[in-house]
């Protein structure tokens, strides 16, 4: 039995011709620790154009970027918020 569901990605691997084989998912979280999103990363590729594992080194860089868009993602959420009140005016 799986842990978690992958029905989503096995049907785009076969409407696409696709082989997802590794995964990375990591979740945006605003500064309340809320999930706002996810950044899902597939099929890493090593030197000789294999499909490998998501080393650790890539595991904190994309955590990082996952951050940056989380920020991004709650900055504008702000605006939207700021804009809806000043229309509301």
């Amino acid at each position: 039995m799986d842990r978690f569901d992958f029905s989503l990605e096995k049907q785009y691997d076969r409407a696409n011709g696709y082989r997802t084989r590794s995964m990375l998912v990591i979740p945006l979280k605003d500064n309340s620790d809320e999930v706002i999103g996810v950044l899902q990363m597939v099929n890493a590729y090593g030197n000789e154009a294999q499909i490998i594992s998501f080393s650790k080194m890539s595991e904190r860089i994309i955590a990082s970027m996952a951050n940056q868009a989380a920020i991004a993602v709650a900055n504008m959420r702000y605006i939207e918020e700021i804009k809806t009140l000043m229309r509301s005016f």
